[in-house]
């Protein structure tokens, strides 16, 4: 039986607050109580783990491989392929019991959230399945969260015909994040083994390079990491102007969002626009600060609706736990092992 560390490091646990922030912060713009939003946190949580514990699976001979993977609990051998997929079940099941809990609790019935959360599970498993073999598999990635956020915002009670406008802008900054995450950040710092393994990611088939060294991008990989953090920067800033508006906030909100959302344009450019030389646990390390970044961007963009209370214990509590998990598990509070 794997140890409990096994299971956390197979479901990489350590960035699961992050993930489950953003359905639950679809839950409360929903309209959602504290009781919903915790159950939509609690169910989030087990589905990132179910996410990335099957990632795993299907991406156990290539890990092995690479020695900057082999830790991990199957490419090491600490855990089975059996147990992982018993895991990895497990983390689903329960995902979409607690999700049922939640929707029986608020009234808004299974029926509401089972559309979402079976899109969101099978774009999460075609990702899962076909990401190393197809260029752009991030794209279904980036609906998985979109429809768990629908979810969280049912679970909430919520109806799709009048969710206000804080539901999209939760869904759609959460998906274009994720695609950038993945495709970008994720991409970049396994290009070269996965190469090695015939993967054709994007940061594969676009020719960029990363050896644990050397960092090189290339054309068109830099066009797409600034395009996407370009549409990710506006979105904010045209969601915040509404959200703003409706809330009866001043002119400041906009005004301090669009200036964050500038500084994380100009930081992804600052990465990515040139050849450097950085090593890896440098640039996992840079890749954790664009993650909360990005976390408190979206989180600010929706504090006219939420409040600011909200949004410290949204952004406070994901970041605890994401430094404590690391630290637990990969002996650094900021660099993750992975």
């Amino acid at each position: 039986m794997p140890s409990l560390r096994d299971i956390m490091e197979l479901g990489r646990m350590h960035t699961a607050a992050a993930t489950a922030t953003v359905p639950t912060a679809g839950c409360l713009t929903a309209g959602g109580g504290w009781e919903a939003a915790l159950l939509v946190a609690a169910a989030s949580l087990l589905h990132h783990g179910w996410g990335f514990s099957m990632n795993e699976i299907l991406d156990q001979e290539i890990d092995g491989k690479s020695g900057d993977l082999t830790n991990k609990p199957l490419a090491s051998g600490k855990v089975s392929s059996g147990q992982a997929r018993v895991v990895s079940a497990s983390f689903l099941i329960l995902s979409g019991t607690v999700f049922i809990v939640a929707a029986f609790m608020t009234g808004a019935g299974i029926l509401s959230i089972a559309a979402p959360f079976l899109l969101s599970t099978a774009l999460g498993s075609l990702y899962n399945i076909y990401g190393k073999k197809v260029p752009l598999m991030d794209i279904p990635l980036s609906g998985w969260m979109f429809f768990l956020v629908v979810t969280g915002a049912y679970a909430g009670g919520g109806d799709a015909a009048s969710f206000p406008v804080g539901v999209w802008a939760v869904a759609i900054m959460g998906a274009l994040h994720i695609l950038y995450n993945n495709s970008v950040e994720g991409g970049m710092k396994d290009v070269d083994n996965d190469r090695s393994q015939g993967s054709r990611t994007l940061a594969v088939v676009s020719g960029a390079c990363y050896d644990g060294q050397k960092m090189s991008a290339g054309p068109a990989m830099r066009i797409w990491a600034v395009l996407l953090r370009v549409l990710f920067a506006v979105s904010g800033m045209v969601f915040s102007l509404f959200i703003a508006s409706e809330a009866g906030w001043g002119e400041w909100i906009v005004v301090l969002v669009s200036i964050l959302g500038l500084l994380l344009i100009s930081d992804s450019m600052s990465l990515m626009i040139r050849d450097r030389v950085i090593k890896r646990r440098k640039l996992l390390g840079r890749f954790a600060v664009h993650e909360i970044g990005s976390f408190a961007f979206t989180l600010l963009v929706i504090m006219p609706v939420l409040g600011p209370w909200w949004v410290m214990g949204l952004f406070i509590l994901p970041l605890l736990w994401f430094m404590s998990m690391n630290r637990l598990l990969y002996g650094n509070g900021m660099v993750p092992g992975v």
